[in-house]
């Protein structure tokens, strides 16, 4: 039978909202889509200006 877990999707984004999604892109950096470098390239300024503070 397979392992049951007692959280939910919201559970799951609830982190990823938070310091956990922070973490998470800190720690994965921005490397984890699979457009490789040239990718990141175009996409990590514009990630950079939709959070805030950075």
């Amino acid at each position: 039978m397979p392992k049951r877990y007692d959280y939910t999707g919201k559970d799951v984004q609830d982190v990823y909202d938070g310091p956990g999604g922070l973490l998470w892109e800190a720690v994965m950096s921005e490397q984890i889509h699979s457009g490789k470098d040239e990718v990141t390239d175009r996409l990590g300024p514009a990630v950079r200006r939709s959070v805030p503070g950075s």
